[in-house]
């Protein structure tokens, strides 16, 4: 490789760069060239593919000397790498090692299964394993709004906890593609909310497994429910409405043990109180007589006479009509 003096603004950024350089190895980074100018770190390597410049390793002191103002860099050019494939993998083989983006690095390699129709080739190709490409092959698959906020928390994880970069792995987020994409996305943000709001010291929070995260979700979705199942049961035994099969409409309220009548007025309902005023008044309960001889009872009683329904607790719907 020979060396040469580029311009910065000249240079373009590899399309699979991969790498991930967290905010507070950046401003060390900085700080260094700032210091002691670029002779201080080894030179960026690029490569020319179509007239153009690309980075094959160096984004992140590029971007460094962008930062702290140097318009020129002296680069090492390779001139092995003729291609965007060659472009990948040399990016990939210098780069594997250290905190990377899944996101990217399954674009790369879903780039050479295309052209090689084969997972075994690419493995080949890239001196890995074929589970490490079918692993990223999956998180190809993932739902496009599941990859914005994996990214999102690649970003924030960056800027904020820089221990968790190592914990965001291809394995860890292919096992989102094991879920529909609703279930994907609510797993996916359940980990946003925790990043963003999370402790501000950084050995005091990571990731748990995909399984581990979607056990909690459903566990506390269980308890929202009960809870909410709960309130509406209450609420249901406190006011029941009744309707006569005459057509009357009663509310029976069991928390004041009041019986409310519905009577309709022009255009209006007026909801009014019963009061069971049944001091001299005879009681029949259906505990000492059947529902025929009540019947009767009612049958009996009911030409000219005002007849009073008194509704308990324990009887049934269908029983108060």
């Amino acid at each position: 490789m020979r060396s040469k003096i580029i311009k910065i603004w000249k240079l373009e950024p590899n399309p699979w760069h991969f790498r991930i350089l967290s905010k507070k190895d950046q401003q060390s980074l900085i700080s260094e060239i700032q210091k002691k100018s670029m002779n201080s770190i080894p030179l960026p390597i690029v490569a020319s593919i179509e007239g153009g410049f690309y980075i094959v390793d160096g984004h992140s002191r590029i971007q460094a000397a962008k930062e702290a103002g140097i318009k020129e860099i002296s680069c090492m050019i390779n001139s092995e790498i003729k291609s965007y494939q060659e472009l990948r993998i040399e990016s990939f083989r210098l780069n594997r090692h250290g905190y990377s983006n899944p996101l990217q690095l399954s674009d790369m390699f879903n780039e050479d299964v295309k052209i090689h129709k084969s997972s075994e080739e690419v493995a080949k190709i890239y001196e890995v394993n074929e589970d490490f490409v079918h692993t990223l092959m999956n998180i190809n698959k993932l739902h496009e709004d599941t990859k914005v906020i994996v990214q999102k928390i690649i970003t924030v994880a960056g800027k904020k906890y820089r221990s968790l970069l190592d914990q965001i792995s291809p394995l860890h987020i292919s096992d989102l593609s094991k879920l529909h994409p609703e279930k994907q996305i609510e797993l996916v943000k359940w980990i946003f909310h925790d990043i963003m709001y999370g402790p501000p010291i950084e050995s005091h929070i990571s990731i748990p497994s995909i399984l581990e995260i979607k056990k909690e979700i459903e566990k506390i979705n269980d308890v929202k429910e009960h809870n909410k199942y709960k309130k509406k049961s209450t609420l249901a035994k406190k006011q029941i409405p009744v309707q006569c099969r005459c057509g009357l409409k009663y509310e029976v309220d069991f928390k004041t043990n009041t019986i409310y009548e519905y009577e309709d007025i022009g255009n209006l309902t007026i909801k009014k109180e019963i009061i069971n005023n049944i001091e001299d008044s005879m009681v029949f309960s259906s505990k000492n007589y059947t529902l025929s001889e009540l019947k009767q009872i009612i049958g009996k009683n009911s030409k000219g006479n005002e007849i009073k329904i008194i509704i308990t607790k324990g009887i049934e719907n269908e029983d108060r009509q």
